[in-house]
């Protein structure tokens, strides 16, 4: 789980990375590049973009469920 508690950061939850990434699932595979992408063409703060460039560079993701397998220990929701 990433969380800052001396900056008083809120963890990364899954609920926050669909919020920043799902259009990019929307008709189409999409890579790590392209979900990183979209993250930061919505604001996503810098612990969200630390968590997605932990997915690994060689997969293909189809849906937002498939993150999930590189993001085990994020939690869905505080």
């Amino acid at each position: 789980m990433t969380h800052d508690s001396q900056s008083g950061q809120h963890p990364v939850t899954r609920m926050e990375i669909l919020d920043v990434v799902e259009g990019v699932f929307v008709g189409h595979i999409t890579t790590k590049i392209d979900i990183l992408a979209a993250a930061q063409d919505h604001g996503a703060r810098g612990p969200v973009l630390d968590t997605l460039a932990r997915l690994d560079g060689d997969r293909r993701f189809v849906s937002p469920h498939d993150l999930w397998i590189d993001l085990a220990d994020v939690p869905v929701d505080v």
